[in-house]
């Protein structure tokens, strides 16, 4: 039966439902998830869109140690949830900290809020400044091909020189009738 179509039916069956023991285990696991995975691993991003909501004042400690390095996940992370980049590149370039047991090694105070915004306003100037930079160079080259097309059209028009002007009575004659 080569080339007929048929239709095969299958039936699939859905799962009993949970009972109140297995809703309670994956209530408690998703909790044990949150409270141990997510909440450690993204405080400091959540704080950044407090900062960025500007729900925290200026005088509070800027988002806890350990955002950077700034990687693919990370900036995924920040555009995924609408956070600035400027702020989040500041942000990162304080690296995770480790302090180990016993250690006496002095850690300078982290940023406050203030801080934050400002060095981020500096990265924001700067890229604004190199995006700056590039559309101009982009301008110059393109003005320089415009150029360099006109002169190659009136180089064209001077070695056809007299023959131009005969050219362009012949087209108005045409022209007009």
């Amino acid at each position: 039966m080569a080339g007929k179509r048929q239709w095969i039916g299958t039936r699939i069956e859905k799962p009993a439902p949970a009972d109140n023991l297995e809703k309670q285990a994956i209530i408690a696991a998703c909790e044990a998830f949150i409270r141990d995975i997510l909440k450690p691993r993204f405080l400091p991003e959540i704080r950044l869109m407090a900062v960025q909501a500007e729900s925290l004042g200026p005088e509070e400690v800027a988002p806890l140690p350990g955002l950077g390095p700034m990687t693919d996940a990370l900036e995924a992370f920040a555009q995924f949830f609408g956070l600035d980049a400027d702020l989040v590149a500041a942000a990162a370039e304080r690296p995770a900290e480790t302090i180990l047991a016993g250690s006496m090694a002095s850690v300078a105070a982290p940023p406050t809020i203030a801080e934050l915004q400002t060095r981020a306003g500096a990265i924001r100037h700067n890229r604004e400044r190199k995006e700056n930079e590039r559309l101009a160079a982009e301008r110059k080259k393109q003005e320089a091909e415009e150029a360099r097309a006109r002169r190659a059209r009136l180089n064209a028009i001077i070695q056809r020189g007299d023959a131009v002007w005969r050219e362009i009575e012949v087209e108005r004659r045409n022209a007009s009738g």
